[in-house]
């Protein structure tokens, strides 16, 4: 939808000396993985436009129309007022030059569109700091022989605020843990897992088969990983912010608490546990649901997450080999010293 701009307004902010109606239409800009419309921004400071978590304020990509009377429309620029956590403006307004302006149909329409790429808080010195939120202000001049037209929200500017996304969390050293991000990165300290197969015996669900897939996460995709510190992080992170993937093994969330179903499992204290009545995961972690997932006798190769004799929990077993694994007749784990019918490798065995 076209927006407007009267003529006599133009001429008050900028002492144009020509009247011309002129408006703009279809405006998009990326920042930090998000895409939004900064002139669909809230035109009230004191209730600026939410934009969500972003990685950071790196404006990636400016695109608009325009239409305006004067039919002389050379280029454009983007304005942007930065300000800190408490609200306090940082360094100058920045101005990026969004270069020039290509006629698209008529006499009267253009298009603007630049992605050249610049990091507003690198330009004004500002040291972003996960976890906190930003304000951003915007505006726009088109140029021209007939002068420069202005872009804003009748006379005052488009305010907006961002919260830079935490990627760091503090873990137990090598237990297992979940994870789910709205941008693509690499994972630090640990290793990533998908989950393989569900191990049930005698019928009975004992735990499931996980392999590495590295240290790369994919947005939206929900993972399972192993510590190798007390901390962990995740950097290089790029891409579109995107959805949390469902219909998976591993289901991600982003909200800072969900509730997960019954019937689904949680991985907490290096076990996983069935989820009862009110369960929830926090933001940025997943649940596990296997109702999909492919089933199996057995445990096999290095990494399996498996029952205990504590029918509350299923205990983290690793790099072992699982022939030598073997259950009695109720899915328990049990010892050589054993006797009777056993479960080895999913066959059942008569020991004596």
């Amino acid at each position: 939808m076209k927006k407007l701009l009267l003529s006599m307004f133009a001429m008050v902010l900028t002492a144009t000396t020509a009247f011309a109606d002129f408006g703009w239409y279809d405006s998009s800009m990326n920042i930090g993985g998000v895409s939004t419309d900064p002139f669909g921004w809230s035109g009230n400071p004191n209730s600026p436009t939410d934009l969500g978590t972003v990685y950071d304020m790196t404006v990636t990509s400016i695109a608009f129309k325009i239409w305006d009377d004067s039919n002389d429309r050379g280029g454009a620029n983007m304005y942007f007022a930065i300000y800190d956590e408490n609200g306090t403006k940082v360094g100058s307004d920045v101005d990026i030059h969004l270069g020039s302006a290509t006629r698209i149909s008529g006499d009267h329409d253009f298009s603007i569109s630049w992605n050249t790429g610049q990091d507003l808080a690198a330009t004004v010195g500002l040291t972003l700091e996960a976890g906190k939120t930003y304000f951003i202000d915007a505006w726009a001049k088109t140029y021209g022989s007939a002068g420069d037209h202005w872009y804003s929200n009748n006379g005052g500017n488009y305010h907006a605020k961002l919260t830079i996304i935490n990627t760091s969390r503090t873990v137990t050293l090598g237990n297992y843990g979940t994870i789910c991000l709205p941008f693509n990165g690499t994972i630090s300290n640990a290793t990533l897992y998908k989950i393989d197969s569900k191990i049930v015996v005698g019928g009975v669900l004992k735990g499931i088969n996980i392999s590495s897939v590295g240290t790369s996460l994919t947005a939206g995709q929900a993972y399972i990983f192993k510590s190798s510190s007390s901390n962990i992080s995740v950097s290089s992170l790029s891409g579109d912010y995107t959805e949390a993937i469902t219909g998976g093994a591993i289901v991600g969330n982003y909200s800072s608490s969900a509730a997960v179903a019954t019937g689904m499992y949680i991985i907490k204290d290096n076990k996983l546990w069935d989820a009862g009545t009110g369960v929830t995961i926090g933001q940025y972690k997943a649940y596990i649901d296997l109702t999909n997932v492919t089933e199996v006798a057995s445990a096999r190769g290095a990494n399996s997450i498996y029952f205990g004799d504590d029918a509350t929990g299923i205990e983290s077993i690793q790099n072992e080999n699982s022939e030598n694994v073997m259950f009695n007749l109720q899915g328990q784990r049990v010892n050589n010293a054993q006797k009777g019918l056993v479960i080895v490798g999913g066959k059942k065995m008569l020991r004596k």
